[in-house]
């Protein structure tokens, strides 16, 4: 077995009384000094493509069917991705929808996307078109343009005759080199169906000195104007400016964002201020905050509602481990909530709850199989203009036990004023609800067969009484095709209405081995030797090193006696190396484009090690976003600013083997609804000991919103 080049093992886990806790498949590689690239490929190797192909609503008089997949073509100079999604209504007439379809080409330096378009920026701007990217690496510098009309369908519109929904252009630069960011980006959005143009310039800026405080700032500038109607464009800018760093213990995040009504973003006329200090100890955490939103947007088309929200929120807290297995946190909390309405009738109605009380939370972790978490927050809320004063409660319970799960809540009060909104129009005094359910994820058949289901029972005074059934069943098969099937049904009563809706979908998927064209090709040659005098050169003061572990783009190597390993009829394109930890000797990853028969040295440093974790904090009040914890960044900085990266396993772990020194270790928060308590922390790093850090990402609590629209009807007093 050991003489093949690769193979597969499966793992099964089992308990004392012979149940299966587990089942893992691990890819092993036998490694070896010289390798002919691409001989120790297969189907399942790497990232394979896939392809999908399913019904819904199966025996339903509007069934569809579903295609979607994608994959990669390896060619001489860059590779092909490429991505499929599209759905076929069996129903009614119209055309075949395809969205997020698109082939994207990179090369060394420069790459072009074709297809539906999804351009986030402060317009977001989705459609079919094209983009092209320029880079210049000796400048470090990245150019962008890209053109699309708005058409969500890239064949066409959905259905024939519809009123074409725009176009839109934009042009971007961006520069990064050592600890400065900067990008530029022009935009022209033509929205027909609104009949408005758009121009917006934005300027974002990303500084960070040595890891120790990070400052974000950007202004923008923007014209607005009706279709064929002189005069009657509006200017608007926006300015906005984060900083976030430590000071010892004490951690600080400062988000903040003011734009005029007439600007032509997403978020015109709109001041958000968010303020927050962290002082994190051993076994306790303290932390205050403030945030305070407002929206009154201004629009050149009267069909738009002219919307004014308000929300303040102050809050203080603290959490701590009471033991090993116990959590408690608390924290008192004051929210205010505004916004005008049409609400009962066709005059502005401005609503407001204000509310004061506390949040606790205590959390319990019995062993790796079985854990619970219980929420609480109760006191006392006003609604204006009633002169409504009441309490109001609500409690959360979350269950684990192996593959059983249930959630339940409970509330009596409004919280929010959407809550209260809705209450007062089933003329209800206040709002409540309860919902419970239980889940079950079980694994059959060694790991090959997964089963997903799931119970959720709701009641409220406002929207009634729901049922929700839903189940999944993936079985994988040989060759890497995986049969599923879902169900999934609802049912919703309020006095004597009621609505049912099941859906049944069927589907099949099918892993896809990359493509690859091959014309070019060379070898790469490494040699691997321990930098004594840490010049980064190999010269008199530096020995081999044989018998080390290099990986190659996920392709393990072993350094012959000459300390050399070769990787031969390579494609040209970057690859990345690595020289995984041993003895005390390590070498960081790095990325080398081949295109030619070269020759490497590879500096092994003496080395330290840094190991940590993160974990999530959140209240009920907060975004609902993903807690995933593999795949976050973590940086090192070390006092010349040099900066080192790794990112999250699944279970958040993470791991540095660095060369001695002093260094600043963070989490790269790439949203901003995420706050880190106890970011930044300093190590000094020897080759004796091992520093473990941890860090603590708390969910913001959600800006509510809640919109209305005028009727023309109504203005006019028509039925």
């Amino acid at each position: 077995m050991l003489q093949l080049n690769v193979f597969d093992v499966y793992i099964k886990g089992l308990y004392q009384s012979g149940e299966i806790f587990g089942v893992s498949t691990i890819r092993v590689q036998g490694a070896q000094s010289s390798r002919v690239y691409g001989q120790d490929q297969s189907t399942n190797a790497g990232n394979p493509g896939y392809i999908t192909v399913s019904s819904e609503n199966t025996l339903n008089p509007y069934q569809s069917y579903n295609f979607n997949g994608s994959g990669t073509v390896h060619t001489p100079v860059g590779h092909l991705a490429y991505n499929l999604d599209g759905t076929i209504w069996t129903g009614f007439n119209g055309l075949p929808v395809l969205r997020n379809t698109w082939i994207d080409y990179q090369a060394k330096s420069l790459g072009l996307k074709i297809g539906n378009i999804d351009k986030a920026n402060e317009l977001n701007l989705i459609g079919r078109g094209m983009a092209c990217v320029l880079i210049d690496s000796a400048r470090a510098t990245r150019y962008e343009a890209g053109v699309i009309d708005k058409s969500y369908n890239l064949i066409g519109e959905f259905y024939s005759g519809s009123r074409s929904p725009g176009w839109a252009t934009w042009a971007s630069f961006r520069f990064e080199k050592s600890m400065l960011k900067w990008t530029s980006t022009a935009i022209y959005d033509n929205s027909a169906s609104s009949a408005i143009s758009n121009y917006l310039l934005t300027n974002e800026m990303e500084w960070g000195e040595s890891s120790k405080i990070r400052i974000r700032g950007l202004i923008n500038a923007g014209y607005t104007q009706s279709y064929g109607t002189a005069g009657t464009g509006k200017l608007g800018m926006a300015a906005g400016l984060n900083v976030e760093g430590q000071l010892g213990g004490v951690s600080f995040n400062s988000l903040n964002f003011t734009s005029q009504p007439y600007y032509p973003g997403l978020r015109k006329g709109t001041v958000s201020l968010s303020e927050q200090i962290n002082w994190t100890m051993k076994k306790i955490a303290f932390w205050t905050s403030g945030t305070y939103y407002s929206y009154s947007p201004k629009y050149l088309n009267s069909q738009y509602f002219t919307s004014n929200f308000v929300n303040l929120r102050l809050q203080a807290g603290m959490s701590s481990r009471l033991s090993k297995a116990w959590t408690f946190s608390l924290s008192p909390t004051y929210n205010l909530e505004k916004n005008n309405y049409y609400f009962l009738s066709t005059t502005n109605s401005t609503r407001a709850l204000t509310s004061l009380g506390a949040n606790i939370g205590l959390g319990c972790s019995l062993s790796s199989r079985q854990n619970f978490y219980i929420t609480g927050e109760a006191g006392i809320y006003q609604y204006t203009p009633l002169d409504l004063e009441k309490f109001h409660v609500k409690a959360n319970l979350s269950y684990h036990y192996r593959a059983f799960s249930f959630t339940s809540s409970i509330q009596k009060g409004s919280f929010l004023l959407g809550e209260q909104q809705n209450a007062e129009s089933r003329n209800k005094e206040n709002y409540t609800s309860f919902s419970a359910g239980p889940g079950i994820q079980k694994e059959f058949f060694k790991g090959r067969g997964k089963l997903y289901t799931g119970l959720l029972l709701m009641r409220s005074n406002v929207t009634g009484s729901s049922m929700m059934i839903n189940a999944r069943y993936e079985q994988s098969m040989l060759s890497g095709t995986t049969l599923f099937s879902s169900f999934t049904y609802n049912s919703t009563r309020y006095d004597s209405w009621s609505y049912n809706s099941n859906n049944l979908q069927l589907g099949i998927t099918q892993k896809i081995p990359e493509g690859r064209i091959r014309a070019r090709s060379y070898n790469l040659t490494l040699i691997l030797f321990k930098d004594l005098n840490q010049n980064g050169i190999y010269d008199g003061g530096d020995s081999l090193a044989a018998g080390q572990t290099v990986d190659v783009d996920q392709s393990l190597f072993l350094s012959d006696q000459k300390a050399t390993v070769i990787y031969k009829h390579v494609p040209p394109r970057y690859y990345t190396i690595s020289v995984p930890f041993s003895k005390g000797w390590y070498c960081p990853e790095q990325r080398i484009y081949v295109d030619k028969n070269m020759t490497v040295e590879i500096p092994l440093q003496k080395t330290g090690t840094i190991e940590g974790s993160i974990s999530f904090s959140s209240t009920q009040q907060s975004y609902e976003i993903s807690q995933n914890r593999g795949g976050i960044l973590i940086t090192a900085t070390d006092k010349e600013g040099h900066t080192y990266q790794t990112k999250t396993n699944e279970g958040g772990g993470f791991v540095f083997f660095l060369p001695v020194g002093k260094y600043t270790v963070a989490v790269q928060m790439a949203r901003e609804e995420i706050v880190c308590a106890n970011n930044f922390q300093e190590i000094s790093l020897d080759t004796h000991s091992k520093n473990v850090v941890g860090f603590t990402l708390k969910i913001k609590d959600r800006k509510i919103e809640t919109k209305k629209f005028k009727s023309r009807n109504l203005q006019a007093g028509q039925p």
